[in-house]
């Protein structure tokens, strides 16, 4: 069995799973609130070149998400920024919209 996304597809193995799971709701500890989603977003974010504006607003909307998935989400983004998006991409993208990519890719919701 494969798992596609719309970049590749991979063979369906334990390792693969874990590359693109969340982790599990039941293991949060800290309640999603505002302060919470702004503190995440500005420990991972707030020293590199992106639009902020609007990504708090969005994260909160999403009603499906716990903080530790939202933490697992921002820490891959920011992982992934210098190396990926900000040479790809030249700086031409806010965090909103890579927020919004990684929840559709991530999610069912």
């Amino acid at each position: 069995m494969l798992i596609k996304t719309n970049f590749a597809t991979f063979k369906n193995t334990e390792k693969t799973k874990k590359l693109f799971m969340l982790p599990k709701k039941e293991i949060n500890i800290y309640p999603k609130n505002i302060v919470n989603v702004n503190a995440l977003i500005m420990f991972y974010f707030s020293e590199l070149e992106l639009d902020l504006d609007g990504s708090v607003d969005y994260i909160m909307a999403k009603s499906s998400l716990e903080l530790n998935q939202i933490e697992f989400i921002c820490r891959k983004i920011n992982e992934g920024y210098l190396k990926i998006f900000k040479s790809n991409l030249k700086g031409q993208i806010d965090l909103k919209n890579l927020l919004k990519y990684a929840v559709d890719a991530l999610t069912l919701e």
